[in-house]
């Protein structure tokens, strides 16, 4: 199908983000289930482990303790993913932006609350034109950005561009965006916002941690794939954007 530059780096960046949390998750598994055959009773992880472990000055947990050491791999493998996906959706949305930009720059530059100014000596500084209307771009971005709502952010980008994007099509993807909140400002614990919109998906509660099962960041990735798909064959529909 058609796609714009912008997604196709985004595209390719999240199936490898996929890829790379399943072997890390399946890798955990193995080894796990590995150091628990009888031969690897009293021994250290390091010596256990069918590799060279000399670099490895960490794995000198006795194998018993594998349970600990493994969970946390695989816990810190999803929460990191989550908020790697977080990263390519947000970029996406920003250079997204610089495409609509080419083709009707009023529509971008009006997305922001804010009254964004360049002074003479900012725009003296630029050596040429695409480097000034990337600048113009990351600042409503970036003022879009200080706001702190996911949703907000979405409904802005997607303002006035006549795009079919459902609220059905924004909620499938925003439990998922909002636990990178959680996970970075909130010490990856649920608070009473989050319980309040999407507890009961999660079956979670205010003070709960954020889930770290690797099926919640791999259905994070599967939700926010299409809906990101979506959005930019909107755009390409409405010639707001260029295929490639």
């Amino acid at each position: 199908m058609p796609e714009t530059k912008t997604h196709q780096r985004f595209r390719s960046r999240a199936e490898q983000l996929e890829m790379y949390l399943e072997a890390m998750d399946a890798a955990a598994r193995v080894t796990f289930n590995m150091l628990g055959h009888k031969e690897h009773e009293g021994k250290n992880v390091d010596d256990a482990l069918p590799i060279k472990c000399d670099n490895y000055t960490r794995l000198n947990h006795p194998v018993s303790h594998r349970s600990r050491v493994y969970n946390y791999c695989r816990s810190k493998n999803t929460l990191s993913a989550i908020v790697e996906v977080f990263g390519f959706f947000s970029e996406y949305m920003r250079d997204v932006l610089k495409e609509i930009y080419i083709t009707n720059p009023m529509a971008v530059v009006g997305k922001s609350n804010k009254q964004l100014n360049l002074t003479f000596t900012d725009i003296s500084k630029f050596v040429t034109l695409n480097e000034l209307h990337k600048k113009m771009v990351d600042d409503v971005f970036r003022s879009i950005e200080d706001e702190r709502s996911t949703i907000k952010l979405i409904d802005r980008i997607l303002k006035d561009t006549g795009a079919n994007i459902s609220s059905a099509d924004k909620g499938s993807v925003l439990p998922y965006l909002e636990l990178r909140h959680l996970i970075i400002h909130n010490n990856s614990k649920v608070d009473r916002a989050f319980e309040d919109k999407y507890g009961a998906l999660f079956s979670l509660k205010a003070g709960d941690k954020v889930p770290s099962k690797f099926n919640v960041a791999d259905t994070a990735i599967e939700k926010i794939i299409p809906f990101i798909k979506k959005v930019d064959s909107e755009f390409i529909r409405l010639s707001l954007v260029s295929a490639i």
